[in-house]
């Protein structure tokens, strides 16, 4: 069955209006929480593989804004970087910072690489209910698995840290995900200043 989920244009569409800065367009409170979501990510991928060169998806990619993090993080690992984005605006700007890489901005997920990453990604569902966005967030999981010559990495909103609600976003625990991906190896961390947690699948 094919889920349909709540695109989030209505919300981008007000972002970019207002915007000033790259996180401002997709809603995150400032340029710090940005980078350190980027940098967990990034950090479990150190964690997870020794690979000296490292091909790296990002699902949701945005403006791409990620790139320049895992450039600094990776260094000389960073290998083949591929983004997927369906907000037309977002995804123009992301062919911008790449330049003469425009082709590496997709609108499905379908290159394998060594890492898959998303990141803020699964955090707003909008409309969607969150059964029907659940469904939808582990089914994209699998396929970036299916794809990722290593493994996935991706943050969550983190239920049990968060004393105020949104009706408009997605938490969840870290049980939830270690379960449903329960045969793989699965690795978190929780930053201290942060209401998420930050999660690597790997294959054993």
């Amino acid at each position: 069955m094919s889920i349909k989920v709540d695109s989030g244009s209505e919300f981008y569409d007000q972002q970019i209006k207002v915007a000033k800065e790259s996180h401002e367009m997709v809603g995150w409170s400032s340029k710090w929480s940005q980078e350190a979501r980027f940098d967990s990510i990034c950090r479990l991928i150190c964690f997870a593989t020794d690979n000296p060169h490292i091909d790296l998806g990002d699902f949701g990619c945005g403006d791409a804004a990620l790139l320049p993090w895992a450039d600094k993080v990776l260094g000389a690992r960073l290998g083949k970087y591929v983004g997927v984005e369906i907000y037309p605006p977002l995804a123009e700007m992301a062919k911008e910072r790449l330049r003469g890489s425009s082709d590496c901005i997709k609108s499905e997920l379908v290159d394998e690489v060594d890492f898959w990453v998303a990141s803020g990604t699964f955090y707003r569902k909008g409309k969607t209910p969150e059964d029907q966005w659940e469904i939808w967030v582990q089914d994209v999981v699998e396929k970036m698995l299916k794809l990722a010559r290593v493994g996935v990495c991706m943050n969550f909103l983190f239920k049990s840290k968060c004393d105020k609600f949104d009706d408009d976003l997605y938490y969840t625990s870290m049980g939830v995900w270690r379960t449903k991906f329960s045969e793989y190896c699965t690795t978190f961390v929780v930053h201290p200043k942060l209401y998420e947690f930050t999660m690597s699948i790997v294959r054993r």
